[in-house]
């Protein structure tokens, strides 16, 4: 299985349950699960249900994929059980880059009434190949003030598959003529996803056609609207 890492950061993959099964006769008690081998450091148990275990029962463990660098790593889950052999199960995993993407890429809100807040809708998509948590989500640039994300479904700490979306909308508004950019960003592993954002401040502006403008000729004085004709 593969599992997201970028830069120096050391995340955890999503909780992997091990299930493990007393195939004798007698109860067993396990002494102690560890994790070993080269790649042992990579390999954490969060926890489990294993102890006293019947004949026939099942237990728990889970243990979370934290490498420290990329490629493909190994390791062995030992369990120990009291004064008896101990059991194990190999463990590996793939740590990739993560790559998370905004579609559209950039948006520009283009001419904008001054003081009349726009919005649009990007997708938040993972286009790596493994899945990746989703990290803080805000807005970054010179003009940060003019610009900021409304609802959203990708919250600090989402997990997104490959392929898989969420949304984010983001709000512009003009405080003068004048033009605005900045960046939708998102963080993940240590590393920074942008959309780039523009957008201009306007003012509604109505001329004549021509000024000055002709109403061509009439005659002097005013027209008697009550005259009929002989």
């Amino acid at each position: 299985m593969k599992y997201s890492i970028q830069g120096q950061a050391r995340p955890e993959s999503q909780t992997v349950t091990v299930d493990v099964e007393n195939v004798g006769t007698e109860t067993s008690f396990n002494d102690q699960v560890s994790v070993e081998g080269a790649d042992s450091s990579a390999f954490k148990v969060t926890g489990g249900s294993c102890g006293w275990l019947e004949a026939g029962a099942h237990c728990s463990v889970w243990v979370v994929f934290a490498p420290g660098s990329g490629g493909a790593m190994s390791a062995t889950l030992v369990i120990q059980r009291k004064e008896q052999p101990s059991q194990s199960v190999s463990m590996i995993g793939t740590a990739v880059p993560a790559e998370l993407s905004f579609n559209p890429g950039s948006f520009d809100f283009g001419i904008q009434r001054i003081n009349q807040s726009q919005s649009t809708t990007l997708q938040l998509t993972n286009s790596g190949e493994a899945p990746s948590q989703v990290g803080s989500l805000g807005i970054g640039g010179p003009d940060t003030g003019n610009f900021w994300t409304g609802n959203n479904d990708c919250w600090n700490g989402r997990w997104l598959q490959p392929d898989e979306s969420c949304y984010v909308q983001v709000n512009f508004n003009a405080w003068d003529v004048t033009s605005y950019q900045a960046q939708l960003q998102v963080t993940a592993y240590g590393a920074t996803f942008t959309a780039d954002l523009a957008g201009t401040g306007g003012r509604a502006m109505l001329e004549p056609e021509a000024n000055p403008f002709d109403l061509g000729s009439a005659a002097v004085g005013t027209p008697d609207r009550c005259a009929r004709s002989p």
